[in-house]
């Protein structure tokens, strides 16, 4: 991802994200909001405000982050599925039990992640400009 530096903050930067892959920012989604992304200056490079950067971030932990994110709601949705067949009788249909513990599943994963954001940062590379 490349980037313009916002500010310095020891070995924390925050950057300006040029290329984002999200729909809503290509669409300009998020208006006038800028959005700032935090990164680690690990190797130590000699940065200010206004230069372009490219980050890099830990594929390893990408997946991880990404599992995370989809495995509690299909896992929801196939056991809310399964357990409504169980009893016929609940009224409920075995897709409407599967929605309900996908959705109750992706909101366990949002609480989390807003109690425990991930620890890995994307780690600045290299200074383009």
């Amino acid at each position: 991802m490349r980037g313009r530096v916002h500010s310095v903050r020891g070995k924390t930067v925050f950057i300006i994200p040029e290329n984002t892959a999200c729909f809503g920012c290509m669409k300009g989604g998020c208006g006038k909001r800028v959005v700032l992304v935090g990164a680690e200056n690990r190797d130590g490079l000699s940065l200010a405000p206004g230069r372009i950067v490219e980050t890099n971030v830990n594929r390893g932990a990408l997946l991880a982050q990404t599992l995370f994110a989809l495995l509690p709601p299909a896992a929801g949705f196939a056991a809310g599925f399964f357990i409504t067949g169980l009893f016929p009788s609940a009224g409920i249909t075995r897709e409407a039990g599967g929605i309900f513990l996908m959705l109750a599943g992706g909101f366990a994963c949002f609480l989390f992640r807003r109690r425990f954001p991930p620890r890995e940062k994307p780690v600045i590379r290299r200074v383009l400009v």
